[in-house]
């Protein structure tokens, strides 16, 4: 596994000479074998298998003349349906995609399929899949922009697409660097769907795009132009009558523009318009130069090879009519996996915004109490007076005065009356109410504020990209940091108020008023 992900993440490479051999040579004993070779290595040489032997063998490739042609193949079709947006915003399904490629590149099919319908993705994920694709060049890896549901491959999907061996368009698909996404709810801003699936993140990987293109002979500007809106390209004439397809920046003094390529569109404020063409829907409305290209056109600028009505074309294109055609599954379960986590994520992260919520009421009261305490008072009413017993001692006493008592006692006591009667009343401060239970409650939501937030932790990392485009784990373990910080200083806070020496009010005294 660990050598399929080296394959997969690492430095497109190319295996020896082989290109797509079927027919091998050697050079010096002259021995013809048939076969296929394959991404695996025994000791350091590339495993081929071989149909005369029915088995696969360790060959020097150095040492073979090699002839593409069917011999030794096997007469299927793989195709794996890159249009489910979790291939490009999840790393496992994107790895599991990867890894799909190359076994299937291992066993030998005429050629692979990647049918591509998708409105883009996160770059690193962009990465792994198109890598596998680049880097597999024992079996022909081709893209078929179908133009379903989303109506093409934009930004990191068109990328993909570019990796591959040949292109075909369905005749309505489009190639281009802004879906004219449509939330699956039918509610939410576009500008989140434009965050999540052509993020201005891309536009760092715009080298990486230029070299996909160029090894396949494609236009680089273009393949940048996919993932960076910050550039507007234009078709350019020179004196000679040639023509390029160039930046608008790096046009030449001598070079007239002939026409330009992208669409200039600015961000809508609170709404969304359209900026793309040829497609139904309503796009996000991105700031910068919006590349759309549909089918014909993309054949004619060289971006794509041909257009292809259905996968009879291809096949037919490819010299492999009637062959089977096999359609992978092995996106299934990982996008099933990952659409739970990313529920859970979401389940998870609600619940910790509405203890957040609680732990700011509970602290903005528990400081308001502490101000209290340290600088305000509150006041009391006391009455004084003289006690007898029934010995008829006399005994003074100095007591809050609780109007209930009274008037219970005083309907039923007649000699209570008549002393709080001989009473007088005392107003004194004391300190206002203590804070400790705010500070268990608040210390017990905090508590469960931490764990909620390392719950979401543990999900994005054993499921990276299942967190919201807006918040990145680093930002997550952020605030799970600032949670632990915030109970340190609700235990800090107690023990401070618990050795601050709070007001103590005094036992009033005053004369008592002579007894009638």
């Amino acid at each position: 596994m660990a050598t399929k992900r080296m394959v997969v993440a690492g430095v497109i490479a190319v295996i020896a000479s082989a290109g797509f051999a079927d027919t091998f040579k050697h050079r010096q004993t002259g021995q013809v074998l048939h076969g296929f070779t394959t991404q695996k290595k025994s000791q350091e040489q590339t495993l081929v298998f071989i149909s005369e032997d029915n088995a696969f063998k360790p060959l020097n490739l150095s040492e073979y003349e090699v002839t593409i042609d069917k011999q030794g193949r096997r007469d299927n079709v793989v195709v794996f349906a890159v249009k489910e947006p979790e291939v490009m915003l999840s790393k496992a399904v994107a790895e599991t995609l990867a890894d799909g490629i190359v076994q299937a590149s291992n066993s030998g099919p005429r050629f692979i399929v990647l049918a591509i319908d998708s409105p883009g993705g996160q770059a690193e994920y962009m990465k792994i899949v198109a890598s596998a694709a680049a880097s597999t060049d024992n079996c022909p890896v081709v893209a078929y922009v179908t133009g379903e549901k989303y109506g093409g491959a934009y930004s990191a999907a068109g990328v993909v697409a570019l990796s591959c061996d040949r292109v075909y368009m369905s005749p309505h698909a489009v190639l281009g660097s802004v879906a004219p996404v449509l939330k699956a709810s039918g509610s939410g801003p576009a500008e989140d769907d434009l965050k999540l699936f052509s993020p201005d993140g891309l536009a760092a990987y715009g080298a990486y795009a230029a070299s996909l293109a160029g090894q396949k002979g494609r236009p680089e500007v273009l393949a940048r132009a996919l993932i960076d809106r910050s550039l507007e390209v234009v078709e350019v004439r020179d004196a000679a009558g040639n023509t390029a397809i160039v930046s608008k920046a790096d046009r030449q003094p001598d070079q007239v523009i002939v026409r330009t390529l992208t669409k200039v569109a600015e961000a809508a404020a609170g709404g969304s318009r359209d900026a793309t063409s040829g497609t139904a829907g309503s796009a996000a409305s991105p700031a910068g130069n919006v590349l759309t290209l549909i089918a014909e056109e993309a054949v004619k600028i060289k971006l794509a090879d041909k257009t292809a009505a259905s996968m009879n074309d291809i096949l037919a294109d490819m010299d492999a009519a009637g062959v089977q055609v096999a359609y992978s599954n092995n996106l299934e379960v990982p996008i099933r996996k990952f659409t739970a986590a990313k529920r859970n994520v979401s389940q998870t992260l609600s619940a910790a915004e509405r203890l957040e919520t609680r732990a700011n009421a509970l602290d903005k009261a528990a400081q308001e109490k502490e101000e209290q305490i340290r600088n305000q008072t509150i006041t009391q009413e006391y009455r004084q007076g003289t006690n007898f017993s029934r010995g008829g001692t006399q005994r003074r006493y100095t007591a809050p005065f609780d109007e209930y008592t009274y008037r219970r006692n005083g309907r039923n006591d007649n000699r209570s009356r008549r002393r709080m009667n001989e009473s007088q009343s005392i107003t004194t401060e004391i300190p206002a109410m203590g804070v400790d239970q705010l500070y268990a409650e608040l210390s017990i939501v905090l508590n469960d504020l931490t764990r909620t937030y390392r719950q979401a932790l543990g999900l994005a990392r054993r499921n990276p990209g299942v967190l919201p485009y807006d918040l990145p784990e680093q930002a997550l373990q952020g605030r799970l940091d600032a949670t632990v910080a915030r109970i340190d200083d609700v235990r800090r806070r107690q023990m401070t108020m618990a050795t601050t020496p709070q007001y103590v009010a005094p036992v009033p005294t005053a004369p008592v008023s002579p007894l009638r």
